[in-house]
């Protein structure tokens, strides 16, 4: 299966903004006491990642950005794979990391609970917030004119513009669908698309078919293997 071929089998059907992954890191774990009155300086640091997609070459993907760390801060940076966001934000606290890419709700987690700070905030295109979009395998029951494309992939309703608030209007049509959802810690993947669901009316829990996925490409798939009809 190609990526091409898989892309132009889902539709981005409509997106709302979600604020874009942050870099943020932790000094101590809380509650941690000292006998010093400083903490000691690291020897080494660990950057959590979080896959979205190739979980295997992530590390690999991230080295770039590792080495670059290494030799700014001159000493060793390893990045680590986390299962997901919450695992990463739990590692920060344990102190089993002190550096983590995080979305707006871990973000505020590993601050609330941890005093993580932010270092980084990604920007993507000119833009610091990103679409969280909903796709299908069904264009012609959620898209209201013909699919365009856009960089291998295919969108409808105006959700080319990759800003969002777009396409909602057709959320409604999911009603009795199956729609594949990451946990509830993952707010493109779960938080901001049972809140647009909610908000279009729709009771998540009876007016939908819960498809429970892990990652983002897992939610791809589901959609282009036709376990589910929305993702």
């Amino acid at each position: 299966m190609s990526r091409t071929a898989l892309l132009r089998s889902t539709v981005a059907l409509a997106a709302v903004a979600v604020t874009a992954v942050t870099l943020s890191g932790c000094s101590a774990p809380a509650g941690s006491t000292t006998n010093t009155s400083a903490a000691k300086d690291p020897t080494s640091l660990t950057l959590a990642l979080v896959p979205s997609q190739d979980q295997a070459g992530l590390v690999d993907t991230a080295k770039p950005l590792t080495d670059m760390l290494t030799k700014a801060l001159k000493m060793p940076v390893t990045g680590v794979v986390s299962k997901d966001y919450q695992a990463a934000v739990e590692a920060m606290g344990a102190g089993q990391a002190q550096i983590g890419f995080l979305p707006s709700l871990q973000l505020w987690q590993a601050s609330d609970r941890y005093g993580a700070s932010v270092v980084l905030q990604t920007e993507r295109n000119g833009n610091i917030t990103y679409p969280a979009q909903f796709m299908t395998n069904n264009p012609d029951k959620y898209c209201t004119g013909k699919p365009v494309e856009r960089d291998d992939k295919l969108f409808c309703n105006g959700t080319d513009a990759l800003t969002g608030p777009a396409g909602l209007s057709s959320i409604k049509k999911v009603r009795g669908a199956k729609v594949a959802v990451l946990g509830p810690g993952s707010p493109a993947g779960y938080i901001y698309p049972i809140l647009a669901l909610k908000n279009a009316g729709l009771n998540t829990d009876s007016d939908i078919q819960q498809i429970p996925v892990t990652a983002n490409d897992a939610s791809v798939l589901a959609v282009y293997n036709g376990d589910a009809e929305v993702g």
